[in-house]
């Protein structure tokens, strides 16, 4: 009797995490990113990567598994002061917006569903400029396996780097290794991963 107790409170907390995760993290999740999963977060590169492309009007970025997919993520795009800044467009129906200072200044995941790769937009109010806003992210492998310190370049290094042709990278495509801000690199991707590898929109 007790053994079977025990399997149907498991199955019900089992059904409980899925059903969190499956809607999002909450309003409470908005100023660190930080899900309330009663375990830390992973302090180990992550095993994701931003993908960030530069357009006239707005900046493509995507999170893309290099190995393992995620259940959920979360993202926002940070001044230089700690402000959230500009507004995030679903590219796809893996990801649904988020407001927390402002409509649709974050993005989350829509389900629970495994997904290795989310694709966005990210644009800028009139007049504000890309110089020290930075892309943050958290991503979730599973409840208590979750990671709180992805962070892009500089948008404005990004921009800039595409008006001058620096490092002599594809226009506008600039993938951005896994990590922390102190250990991000540049790579050459050498094609236009992003405009192949989005879901047609409706």
């Amino acid at each position: 009797m007790l053994r079977a107790t025990g399997i149907i409170l498991a199955l019900a907390i089992q059904a409980s995490l899925t059903l969190a995760l499956s809607s999002g993290p909450p309003s409470s999740a908005c100023g660190n990113r930080t899900p309330s999963h009663g375990v830390p977060p992973q302090t180990s590169e992550p095993p994701y990567e931003f993908d960030l492309h530069y357009h006239d009007d707005h900046f493509d970025v995507a999170i893309i598994a290099d190995s393992g997919a995620f259940l959920g993520f979360m993202m926002q795009a940070v001044d230089s002061n700690g402000n959230l800044v500009g507004r995030f467009e679903p590219k796809d129906s893996k990801s649904k917006l988020m407001n927390c200072d402002n409509q649709g200044d974050s993005i989350s995941h829509s389900s629970s569903e495994a997904k290795d790769t989310v694709y966005t937009a990210f644009y800028l109010p009139d007049g504000v400029s890309a110089d020290g806003i930075v892309i943050k992210a958290t991503v979730v492998q599973n409840y208590a396996t979750f990671w709180t310190n992805m962070e892009s370049i500089d948008l404005g290094d990004l921009r800039a780097a595409r008006a001058r042709d620096c490092f002599h990278l594809p226009r506008g495509n600039q993938r951005i290794l896994r990590g922390q801000k102190a250990n991000v690199q540049l790579a050459n991707t050498g094609g236009q991963k992003f405009a192949e590898n989005k879901e047609p929109e409706s």
